[in-house]
């Protein structure tokens, strides 16, 4: 997939802009914008209303967008309430939309775009029907630039005030709404981000560029959804980072950590060149799989849609290494020709969120890498120290009639977190030295 010349400027226009440079975001904005009625002319109540195949979308806006032969598959599986349950069904309710909309049902976005409703429980929700159908060619279509971007990144980053006003309502025009006054185009430029990229993965980056801490709650007409961690932990960035050195994480909402690993899987064998066929032998390391049968690296090989052996190991920090040493040993068996060696943890499932020990440190993610049978594999070496007055992650009891209850532990991760910074650092170091020692090698 390439991005034409234009879409390359609106590219560098979005990203100055989170970048702060405001000088070069305009640069590139206006750029794009000079030729928009040529290339990229606005969307007509015509293509809106087309009764045969409504433009919904607002394909002729769009500098860039990737191609999806399925998209009305996944518009059904996502957002089509007949065929949903309410805690699957992705639809604000009817009453949020008209909030952010200001309940103007002569907006474009609103009339072509959300028009679409489902009642479940005897609640109204509204769905994103700009991604149905499967009749043309912008049917298939996931919008990822839009001209309208620049003009609202020149209305936001121009400092001459009758040239910035004259940006934002000629983009406002273009979706039906009435022109603002110039002392009034900030408050509703926030406004028309949130209206322009509802439903398309763009707002959470307007939100995390302006430092926002709450977003518009999908649920809730006046209410927000915090994104702080401070707020239910006594905790903030100067804390983490000065005892852990840990700055981001990131947190699976709904992904398990056979997804996770999956994807990671999928970008390995795609960088590696090698076709997923070609696997032998699936080793996955994880402690946080979403169930003690199937094993992560089971669930990972029907993602896959492979037929290959299959193994877990459950060695916490250390796995991804002993995966490594294994695949080593089917090697000089002459088992395998491919391996994919996978580590996926979900570990915020397993993390006391009132515990600012261990919340602040642990995350979600995975990684992958694909190996075949080589002449570069020098030595390795392990050192393990048994016991849980370290690191515990105590699995549930159930309900057996003979445990004698009240003394099992909470199935959350407990961790003595300065006797196990103590320990990897002095068992790194000296293991370091011996597998150095061992072959003959410095530092130098």
């Amino acid at each position: 997939m390439r991005l034409n010349y234009y879409a390359v400027q609106g590219l560098l226009a979005r990203a100055y802009l989170y970048m702060g440079n405001n000088e070069r975001a305009l640069y590139y904005a206006e750029s794009v914008i000079k030729i928009q009625e040529e290339k990229f002319p606005w969307i007509t109540p015509m293509k809106l209303n087309n009764s045969k195949s409504a433009d919904c979308v607002f394909s002729t806006e769009i500098m860039f967008a990737l191609q999806n032969l399925d998209r009305n598959t996944l518009y059904t599986s996502l957002f089509d309430g007949a065929n949903l349950k309410l805690n699957s069904l992705l639809a604000p309710r009817g009453d949020v939309v008209d909030y952010v909309f200001e309940s103007d049902k002569t907006d474009y976005r609103y009339s072509s775009s959300l028009n679409g409703t489902v009642e479940i429980s005897g609640t109204t929700y509204r769905v994103f029907n700009k991604f149905q159908g499967t009749d043309s060619l912008y049917n298939q279509m996931i919008p990822m630039i839009r001209i309208s971007e620049m003009y609202m990144i020149a209305a936001e980053t121009s400092t001459d005030g009758p040239t910035r006003l004259g940006y934002f309502n000629t983009f406002r025009n273009h979706r039906n709404l009435a022109s603002v006054r110039e002392r009034d185009v900030d408050y509703y430029l926030e406004k028309e981000w949130k209206k322009e990229f509802y439903g398309e993965g763009q707002l959470f980056f307007w939100y995390k560029r302006n430092k926002k801490t709450e977003m518009q709650s999908a649920t809730d007409q006046y209410g927000t959804v915090s994104v702080k961690l401070s707020q239910f932990l006594e905790t903030n960035d100067e804390w983490i980072t000065q005892r852990v050195g840990v700055k981001e994480r990131h947190i699976s909402t709904n992904e398990t950590a056979a997804d996770m690993g999956a994807k990671a899987a999928r970008a390995a064998l795609e960088n590696s060149g090698v076709a997923a066929e070609e696997i032998d032998l699936i080793l996955a390391a994880s402690v946080s799989g979403e169930s003690i049968s199937p094993s992560v690296s089971c669930m990972i090989q029907n993602l896959l849609g492979l037929s290959c052996m299959t193994m877990d190991i459950n060695a916490a920090c250390s796995a991804f290494d002993f995966l490594l040493e294994t695949a080593a040993g089917f090697f000089a068996r002459g088992k395998v020709k491919k391996v994919l060696v996978i580590g996926a943890e979900r570990l915020s499932r397993l993390l006391d969120w009132n515990d600012r020990g261990t919340a602040v440190i642990f995350g979600d993610g995975a990684g992958a890498v694909v190996l075949e049978a080589g002449e570069n594999y020098l030595d390795a070496v392990f050192d393990v120290k048994g016991g849980d007055d370290v690191i515990d992650i105590p699995q549930p009891v159930g309900m057996s009639p003979f445990y004698e209850r009240g003394q099992e532990k909470k199935p959350y991760i407990h961790m003595a977190g300065q006797e196990t910074f103590k320990f990897a650092v002095t068992a790194i170091c000296r293991d370091c030295k011996e597998i150095l020692e061992r072959n003959g090698l410095t530092t130098d």
